[in-house]
């Protein structure tokens, strides 16, 4: 069995004719290795293996996407000590990230202008098939989300990891949206004010949250109370407790109290949505479904993912903050965060011959936002 296409068996990685395709005035073996996961090679991955798309063609700023790189790798320096690496060898883990910047050019211009995927191929050299083999075998072969291990792979829009606390930001939302924000800093902020635990918290119907959830100081290493325990000042301090409580108060099988168990659960995702809406409000964002950033050249992002079944209280509020069974990328969470800032759930461009499209319109209040 052929390893490598036939056309990788020649003189070059890249077809001179293919080469001259994806740009006017760069030939893709002069790009920044850092750069290939997101651009690719022209033929077999990236963005520009999609049929007749070309640098030219995209939004992507490549040099702006450089100075991204840069950033990055001068953040994770420290976590590149032999003592981390040592650490995650242990624990059977890689350092991977994505990062993903978008930019406002007016009505239906909301463009994808920069993106930077780790790890990179460090050492590829397209010109060189050799080089070449062992990376294609990875990406090629396997499956790219159980290859986590893959360099080739475009993190920014398959890394699906735990969103942690940066989905607090959905759950707030949901809060929003349902009114409930309010209610719990008018009548339920005092159940949690101060605690450094969510366990024993009063609840509904003079019942007791009977679920640990602590609230995390990366200052110190040490559990914080929940002091001023509003929305405002919650979400600023991150404060878990808060937003497992209000994870819980979103979820109307516990309307009448307090209970570990949420069995049955129903058949009807429709029915699952009314009973907890946060899981209509991650739907809604883009969770659970691909996203379609070009139709016409077929450039599609896997979805990230929320559950849609619960039935532990414990898992409830787990994903509250963006733990349990959620999943996101991070050009999902880009999405989020541009929904906050426009009041519109948008999907951006990558084709500067496109528009982005507004999925709905005014999802949030004016005055949430």
């Amino acid at each position: 069995m052929e390893i490598i296409p036939k056309p990788y068996t020649k003189k070059g990685m890249v077809p001179k004719d293919r080469a001259k395709l994806i740009s006017k005035d760069l030939n893709l073996t002069d790009i920044d290795n850092r750069l290939l996961p997101i651009v690719g090679d022209g033929m077999s991955f990236g963005i520009t293996a999609k049929k007749d798309v070309t640098l030219d063609d995209l939004t992507l700023d490549i040099n702006f996407s450089k100075k991204i790189a840069d950033i990055f790798e001068e953040v994770i320096k420290p976590l590149n000590s032999k003592r981390e690496k040592e650490r995650r060898a242990r624990y059977n883990t890689i350092l991977e990230g994505g990062v993903i910047i978008l930019a406002d050019r007016g009505d239906k211009k909301l463009e994808i202008v920069g993106m930077f995927s780790y790890p990179y191929p460090k050492d590829l050299n397209l010109s060189k098939p050799n080089s070449y083999k062992k990376e294609i075998f990875k990406y090629m072969l396997l499956d790219k989300f159980n290859n986590r291990e893959s360099v080739l792979r475009n993190r920014t829009f398959d890394m699906r990891i735990r969103p942690g606390s940066t989905f607090k930001t959905v759950t707030s939302i949901a809060g929003f949206k349902t009114g409930l924000i309010d209610k719990l800093d008018k009548e339920y902020r005092w159940y949690i004010e101060g605690r450094t635990d969510l366990y024993g918290a009063q609840f509904k119907r003079n019942s007791a949250v009977m679920v640990h959830l602590k609230n995390f100081s990366f200052a110190n290493g040490f559990t914080e109370r929940t002091n001023n325990a509003t929305f405002k000042n919650s979400f600023k301090m991150s404060y878990n407790v808060y937003f497992g409580y209000l994870a819980l108060m979103l979820n109307h099988k516990l309307d009448n109290g307090y209970k570990k168990s949420l069995y049955p659960i129903n058949s009807r995702l429709e029915d699952r949505i009314k009973e907890f809406p946060l899981v209509g409000v991650a739907n809604d964002l883009g969770f659970n479904k691909n996203i379609v950033i070009s139709k016409s050249k077929n450039i599609i992002a896997p979805p990230s993912l929320f559950p849609k079944y619960f039935g532990l209280s414990k898992e409830v509020v787990d994903s509250g903050i963006g733990q349990f069974e959620v999943s996101a990328t991070p050009l999902q969470m880009a999405i989020v965060a541009n929904t906050v800032r426009t009041r519109d759930i948008e999907i951006p461009k990558l084709l500067k011959e496109d528009n982005s499209t507004t999925v709905i319109k005014n999802y949030i209040k004016k005055s949430t936002q």
